[in-house]
């Protein structure tokens, strides 16, 4: 609906201009197009996040060494708040203990953490899927989360912190 409805709106017709959305696109334009998570990376694979454990308590340590190898990193924490000595002291804790996400393709992942490469040191290792068969290294598969369950992930992460700083003591 236009708002008025004798204008001129461009040269003497009577449609509006379209302002380069979608619907002025021509379709080829948008076949073409992928979005940003699911562009495949140097020999066509996809990057997913992938379940990745370490051992006592190095999670922010491990995050950041994965981060100097240009690896997209998620830690789900929260912040907690004790008092100590009377004052109010306010820490993040890990929601899920030595656990974090980390964001690659699957043979930059094995390149990475194949324990026979030592490119990262041996506490980073993948968290596997007990549930599958063992694959032929005779290991079971890791964990790898998709993207659209990723999101849950962070939501989930969101609302759990918002909980826990609404109801804490």
């Amino acid at each position: 609906m236009n708002a008025l409805t004798d204008a001129d709106t461009r040269r003497g017709g009577k449609n509006p201009p379209h302002a380069g959305l979608t619907s002025s696109v021509s379709p080829k334009a948008h076949s073409d197009g992928v979005s940003s998570p699911n562009v495949p990376i140097g020999n066509g694979e996809k990057p997913a996040w992938f379940a990745l454990r370490v051992t006592y308590g190095r999670v922010e340590k491990a995050a950041e060494l994965l981060r100097k190898e240009k690896v997209e990193t998620f830690v789900a924490q929260h912040t907690i708040s004790r008092i100590i000595n009377g004052q109010k002291v306010f820490f993040k804790e890990s929601l899920i203990p030595n656990v974090f996400f980390a964001r690659m393709t699957p043979s930059h992942a094995h390149f990475l953490l194949e324990p026979s490469a030592q490119h990262l040191p041996s506490y980073i290792r993948f968290f596997r899927n007990k549930l599958l068969p063992r694959q032929a290294d005779m290991m079971h598969p890791p964990i790898v989360i998709s993207n659209g369950s990723y999101n849950i992930v962070v939501f989930l992460t969101i609302c759990i912190s918002y909980a826990n700083n609404c109801f804490t003591l």
